[in-house]
């Protein structure tokens, strides 16, 4: 636990420094959050050893590529994407181990991640607490295909928001090779034409709520196990058409605070701005995966694409507060308890996540550093 706490607190202090040291500290908390992803020894329970004995079974690198191209399988493994399959051969043919191999791809997922939020705010402080508290753990310690992909999608954000559509959906292609899953960010591309406004915001939040109440009753197994069929891997992903491990109300009650906190300083915000506008779309879709579909198992998974406009959104509010004319005192006092409040609730988010997971297993950090293990083989 002092290893989560230390990183937590250092990224957040990236906040409270000056502009002009900023991102020296943000690259001393980035180094943090890579050396607790990257080095971390025997941690995220069966899936650390599964990852490695696909590594250390893996097939060739030539044999991978010939099975892209021509379909003709020398001893790939397919019941793991093909890009995947091959990061592993590649990072395997340099020379690294399975601890090499940890360390490399958390090395690609924080450049991804770091280089994809700061084109869309400065507040990397924020945003990466939210991350520890949200996404860290599944994504850089369990799911680790799924974390790639989703870095890689916030990376490709700027392609939304630019009009290139041709740069995102190729990014999209390399997701869809790492994590089949990951499907679902193509479709992501045309949320910049939902209408927005503050009424609309307001309207759908509102209209959703009841939803969740009849959660139970919203039967999505056809359509699931038919999108299954379609990418393949049936025996792997029959259980994204289960409705036994849904979100709790907890995170639903998460997101209708910050829907709140969006209608209620939408004067913050400039809807003329498309990055600011893109975020709000993203919290919209956001909305009826907390509410009416959040009974399924692959919409707990999909959630953690969008997760971080929770961050983006507030610093936003902050920054244009501070900015702005505020003529109301009590105005000012709320927004100035924003980030305090908002760092708070992800640290002690944080801080549940790793006494209830699994039994506490994630509360005594272990790295191959302290035990003088080669990253080599």
């Amino acid at each position: 636990m002092p290893y989560y706490l230390l990183t937590y607190f250092f990224n957040s202090f990236s906040l409270y420094v000056k502009k002009d040291q900023r991102k020296f500290v943000e690259i001393l908390g980035l180094m943090f959050l890579i050396f607790l992803s990257g080095t971390r020894y025997c941690l995220a329970g069966s899936d650390y050893y599964v990852y490695e004995g696909v590594f250390n079974r893996n097939a060739s690198t030539v044999n991978i590529l010939k099975y892209i191209f021509t379909g003709v399988n020398n001893g790939v493994n397919i019941n793991y994407e093909p890009g995947f399959l091959l990061l592993n051969s590649v990072v395997k043919a340099l020379g690294f181990n399975y601890h090499g191999f940890i360390l490399i791809v958390a090395i690609i997922f924080y450049t991804f991640l770091y280089c994809g939020v700061k084109k869309i705010t400065d507040q990397w402080g924020l945003v990466s607490c939210l991350f520890m508290y949200k996404l860290m753990f599944y994504n850089t310690f369990i799911s680790i295909r799924q974390g790639l992909t989703i870095a890689i999608f916030i990376f490709g954000l700027r392609y939304i928001i630019e009009k290139k559509p041709i740069k995102y959906f190729l990014l999209c292609f390399i997701c869809y090779y790492i994590h089949r899953a990951s499907l679902f960010i193509f479709p992501l591309y045309f949320c910049r034409y939902i209408p927005v406004s503050k009424k609309i915001l307001k309207t759908v939040a509102i209209l959703f709520i009841p939803t969740w109440f009849i959660r139970g009753a919203v039967n999505l197994e056809g359509p699931i196990m038919s999108t299954i069929s379609f990418i393949g891997f049936e025996s792997k992903s029959e259980g994204w058409a289960s409705s036994i491990e849904g979100i709790s109300l907890i995170h639903t009650l998460e997101c209708y605070i910050i829907v709140f906190l969006v209608i209620y300083f939408w004067d913050k915000l400039d809807m003329t701005d498309n990055t600011q506008k893109m975020m709000v779309q993203f919290l919209l879709v956001l909305i009826p995966i907390f509410t009416l579909l959040s009974n399924w198992i692959l919409f707990t998974r999909l959630k953690d694409y969008l997760i971080i406009v929770y961050a983006i959104l507030l610093t936003y509010i902050i920054t244009r507060s501070r900015t702005g004319d505020l003529n109301r005192v009590k105005e000012m006092k709320f927004i100035k308890l924003v980030r305090p409040v908002f760092l708070m609730c992800c640290l002690v988010g944080m801080i549940r996540y790793v006494l209830v997971f699994d039994g506490g297993v994630l509360m005594k950090f272990d790295s191959i550093l302290f035990h003088f293990l080669s990253i080599f083989n």
